[in-house]
């Protein structure tokens, strides 16, 4: 049975004894009774919209679900070794993969009530996926890629070691992070407030642009070169860097209220950065504060500074 691209069906269909089924991208939604086969050889659903219906899908031999709006289905099930789910919208059920590869990325899991991956699960993949408030644990995965999702509010166990780690625009909840045993790292643009440690990536330039770090104590004097662009350093307790750093860029960064101590490094930027909460400051030379712009300088900062030139209110090109 082939319905591909269908809108507006009514009545009754019962495809209990089909072994092909084509539905993709056909709106079902207001179909009154819907019969789906517990047996088939094939079902095509991607993108489809099914109604309240039974489907029970754990004896199909080969089922494509990418896209599908499976929300009012009851007695869902699926086979676990099903790899392929992107963006489909799943009803309240009980959901166990253990397939090599399992695609979970843009899903909406909101409703299930258990979400398992076996040790089988090397390669994870749920950005901006919508996941369900029962415990996550992605400890196996070798490859994970969190990109754009909310894990605030859940209990979470990360894996320690792996070939990738993609938390890209992902905000973490209260969890130890250890990002020192992955070939890849990817963390810009996260929300790291809640983290309880952090263990850097060996790397030997430490990117990690427009983070929100934690209130913990930064190391990064292993780094010969940090680039931490915009990120949010309002929380942290302290920050220590090498002696003899290559290059260290903060520019837009929010900076906290603690000694900042640049000595020996060789290049700071701290372009249009707010100093003001800093307590302490030194080895940045007015330079390295407007290289490339005009660092917003307060008094009591500036006070520190040479001839105590206000950087900040001087109306002379030539000092400012």
């Amino acid at each position: 049975i082939y319905l591909a691209e269908c809108s507006n069906l009514r009545g009754e269909m019962d495809f209990s004894q089909v072994s092909n089924l084509v539905l993709k991208n056909s709106d079902l939604s207001g179909v009154d009774k819907l019969k789906l086969p517990e047996y088939a050889a094939f079902i095509h659903m991607q993108g489809a919209k099914l109604p309240k219906c039974e489907s029970d899908l754990s004896k199909v031999s080969n089922v494509i679900l990418s896209g599908a709006d499976l929300s009012r289905v009851t007695n869902f099930k699926i086979r676990p070794d099903m790899y392929m789910c992107e963006g489909v919208k799943f009803p309240k059920c009980e959901l166990d993969f253990c397939g090599h590869s399992v695609n979970l990325s843009r899903a909406d899991l909101s409703r299930v009530t258990k979400l398992t991956f076996s040790p089988d699960v090397r390669h994870l993949f749920l950005s901006s996926a919508q996941l369900p408030n029962v415990d996550l644990d992605f400890s196996n995965a070798e490859i994970l890629v969190l990109r754009g999702s909310d894990l605030r509010n859940f209990r979470i166990k990360l894996p320690k070691s792996g070939k990738t780690l993609n938390l890209l625009e992902s905000k973490l909840p209260a969890v130890d992070l250890d990002l020192s045993n992955f070939e890849s790292v990817w963390v810009d643009d996260a929300d790291l407030s809640r983290v309880t440690s952090l263990k850097f990536p060996r790397t030997e330039v430490l990117e990690m642009e427009r983070v929100i770090f934690p209130a913990i104590d930064i190391d990064v004097s292993q780094f010969d070169n940090v680039y931490m662009y915009g990120a949010d350093l309002s929380r942290v307790k302290s920050l220590r860097i090498a002696k003899k750093t290559d290059w260290i860029n903060l520019s837009t960064a929010k900076l906290p209220a603690i000694d900042l101590d640049f000595t020996g490094a060789r290049e700071v930027h701290l372009d249009e950065c707010d100093l003001s909460p800093v307590t302490s400051l030194k080895g940045a030379s007015l330079h390295d504060m407007l290289r490339w712009g005009t660092a917003r300088l307060k008094q009591k900062i500036t006070q520190t500074l040479k001839r105590g030139i206000d950087v900040q209110n001087t109306n002379d090109v030539k000092e400012r």
